[in-house]
């Protein structure tokens, strides 16, 4: 038999990408069993699959358009306060890297948000966002907020009037979070990763916060 090293990695690398493989669903399966008892926990429907009308009306208010649509998987649905809930895990490719995080969807008749789109600086997001010639909205009561984050939307004097003193505060004191919204609909996720299912009720409970200090 004769021994060929270049077999023997690709043999090693096929068997690196079945584990891999395998860990991905494993998790996928903990967190899909997971949700679904966190869902039950609220008194929330649930659902596993993807369902397009969602990503549609969260890119439709999303400042950036995607290069093909996204995906959304682990759908909880329920209402809180008069609000109408939705989470969900949300997949969108880039060019360089996908995207995958847990979203807040939150619904109320009493916001009627102007379109505005916020997210952390950064100079990928600048660029991308250079696109759609829009200018970042800074306050010079809060330097602070105005540095940490970038703020964009068509109609900048409704906008400035919805990020009153409490708002601007509250996200000074807060990293990582991209807020976008339109007329009764505002759509939070914080960070780059999917949130900790541990850590979806908290996450829910800001979000809840942040509709109610933007209400007019």
């Amino acid at each position: 038999m004769i021994y060929d090293p270049r077999l023997w990695i690709l043999i090693g690398f096929i068997a690196m990408l079945v584990i891999v493989f395998v860990a991905v669903n494993l998790m996928e399966a903990r967190r899909k069993k997971a949700m679904e008892s966190l869902a039950r926990e609220f008194g929330f429907e649930y659902s596993s699959a993807d369902e397009q009308p969602l990503v549609a009306q969260l890119e439709e208010v999303y400042l950036i358009p995607p290069r093909s649509p996204g995906s959304v998987s682990n759908v909880m649905r329920g209402h809180k306060d008069g609000i109408e809930i939705v989470i969900m895990d949300y997949t969108r490719i880039y060019k360089e890297r996908n995207l995958e995080v847990t979203v807040a969807m939150l619904s109320s008749d009493q916001l009627n948000l102007p379109h505005f789109f916020m997210t952390p600086e950064h100079a990928g997001i600048k660029l991308a966002l250079s696109m759609s010639g829009l200018s970042d909205i800074n306050f010079d009561s809060h330097p602070q907020f105005s540095s940490k984050y970038l703020l964009l939307g068509h109609d900048e004097v409704a906008i400035r009037k919805r990020f009153g003193n409490d708002v601007l505060k509250l996200f000074e004191n807060e990293n990582g979070w991209t807020v976008f919204a339109h007329d009764d609909k505002i759509f939070l996720y914080r960070g780059n990763k999917k949130t900790a299912v541990s850590q979806i009720k908290n996450s829910l409970d800001q979000s809840i916060e942040v509709l109610n200090l933007l209400k007019p």
